[in-house]
């Protein structure tokens, strides 16, 4: 195994008389720099999503080994965009951003629920008639029942661009038709939704700008730790393929590693978390980011070699840093920010 920095931290805040000053400057520092970062992965994000929709729509055209393949890279390059804007989500209601992820990134998913099986030849929308396949509907459906009942978002089309043979798209019968009926509502939804998203945050970045230094150091420290336990929980479900990230696509581990990407970029450059952490745990906010890093790096590597992935090392790396944002998050609840 690859030697691992251990992190040894208290959960218990610093008595009153030495209580913990953040300046003001750092945590205004990083709210400006997450600010311009989030419009500009936005606008990256907006742009690769017209290509991914222009690029659908000619496979839908023309069902072609060519604009099939060109829509499974143009998908590839899209997510990895999704992912990187989506590490700077910030959720001042946490309800309302999960309802708009889901719509865009919801999985796992249930591939029976959007078409045939093998042993269910009749299942799915595809093959169920009485669902019409036009926008009110196919949002409808989307959840219905059950979390993995996708209808619609980057999973849903990966499905269809991986999950399926060319020749289900070929032709005029009426699967093949809905088919490509299907492909376009999904892929002109995500456009949709992603201007949803992208307007929520202006307006959850507009309210940090009224809210105390105090509250917004524990936001931008709440969205670390919620990208690092996402990080966690992604890595877990990768040692179940069907359940991992991205699997249709075999891009499970190039997610994590573009998600860790974000959470490097929230703590070092450009956005420079570790400013704030710095004065609460000196010495823990060095460990923090050389993990990060190291761990980044590990994972580029095995990657780019097609090594196994498959083991417990880098879910036991990912819960020592989930451990020491909690660490990071008692100290803050009780540090003081001075001007």
């Amino acid at each position: 195994l690859l030697a691992i920095s251990l992190i040894s931290c208290s959960d218990s805040p610093p008595p009153e008389s030495t209580q913990l000053q953040v300046p003001s400057e750092f945590i205004i520092r990083s709210l400006d720099v997450l600010s311009f970062e989030t419009r500009q992965h936005n606008l990256l994000l907006q742009q690769q999503l017209v290509q991914l929709q222009k690029a659908v729509n000619r496979f839908v055209s023309l069902p072609t080994e060519t604009t099939y393949s060109e829509a499974q890279r143009q998908w590839i390059e899209t997510h990895l965009h999704y992912v990187t804007a989506s590490t700077l989500l910030m959720a001042s209601d946490a309800s309302e951003t999960q309802a708009l992820v889901f719509h865009l990134d919801a999985w796992p998913i249930l591939p029976g629920f959007l078409d045939s099986l093998p042993d269910y030849p009749d299942s799915g929308i595809i093959n169920d008639i009485t669902v019409e396949v036009i926008v009110p509907v196919i949002r409808e459906q989307h959840g219905i029942t059950d979390p993995g009942e996708v209808s619609l978002g980057l999973h849903a089309l990966e499905y269809f661009l991986w999950g399926r043979q060319l020749a289900d798209f070929q032709g005029e019968s009426e699967a093949a038709r809905r088919r490509r009926a299907l492909l376009q509502i999904q892929a002109a939804q995500l456009l949709e939704d992603s201007t949803a998203l992208i307007e929520q945050q202006k307006a959850v970045q507009q309210n940090l700008r009224e809210a105390s230094h105090d509250e917004i150091m524990l936001m931008l420290l709440h969205a670390l730790d919620g990208q690092l336990t996402r990080s966690f929980e992604e890595v877990n479900l990768a040692l179940d393929a069907e359940h991992a990230h991205a699997y249709q696509s075999g891009q499970v581990w190039q997610t994590i590693s573009q998600r860790l990407k974000g959470v490097k970029a929230l703590l070092d450059s450009p956005i420079n978390l570790v400013s704030i952490l710095e004065p609460l745990d000196a010495e823990e906010s060095v460990l923090v980011l050389e993990n990060v890093s190291a761990l980044l790096e590990d994972l580029d590597r095995q990657i780019r070699q097609q090594q196994d992935l498959n083991s417990h090392e880098v879910p036991l790396r990912l819960s020592m840093l989930t451990h020491s944002t909690e660490h990071f998050l008692i100290l803050a609840n009780t540090a003081k920010v001075t001007e």
